[in-house]
């Protein structure tokens, strides 16, 4: 079990409110549609997939699943508190992807793409945490 993500639903709500929370964002939102890519998150300790989706008119976010119309150009498989502490911006991507604690497969170089957007997007996770009063998951 991990030290700050104990049960999945916690990933998922905390997506679910970036995402919305995304949408409102006009400027962050017509940046990550331009990208045209989806990531895929596969998530262990605790195990779950997300998947967001920036190739079509809008961003959606998938849970549990992927659409079979839909194909991840990227996927990262990493373990939830690596992803939660990514999106608090307390992980550096290329570092972790070089220990393995990150490890992707497909487009590497698409992801790269989006490390301009990086801090804008921890911003929107760490409020939302805390609006959410999931404030105690953010370490000091």
């Amino acid at each position: 079990m991990g030290k700050y993500i104990t049960d999945i639903e916690q990933v998922y709500e905390s997506m679910k409110m970036m995402v919305e929370s995304i949408k409102g964002l006009p400027e962050l939102k017509e940046k990550l549609l331009n990208s045209k890519l989806c990531i895929g998150y596969e998530i262990i300790d605790p195990d779950g997939r997300v998947y967001i989706d920036f190739s079509g008119a809008d961003i959606e976010l998938y849970l549990r699943e992927c659409p079979p119309q839909v194909t991840p150009s990227a996927t990262m498989k990493l373990t939830a508190d690596i992803l939660h502490l990514y999106w608090l911006g307390k992980v550096n991507f290329m570092i972790a992807s070089f220990k393995g604690d990150i490890k992707v497969t497909g487009n590497l170089l698409g992801l790269t793409k989006l490390v301009p957007l990086s801090n804008q997007l921890f911003k929107v996770y760490t409020d939302n945490l805390k609006k959410a009063g999931m404030g105690a998951l953010i370490p000091a």
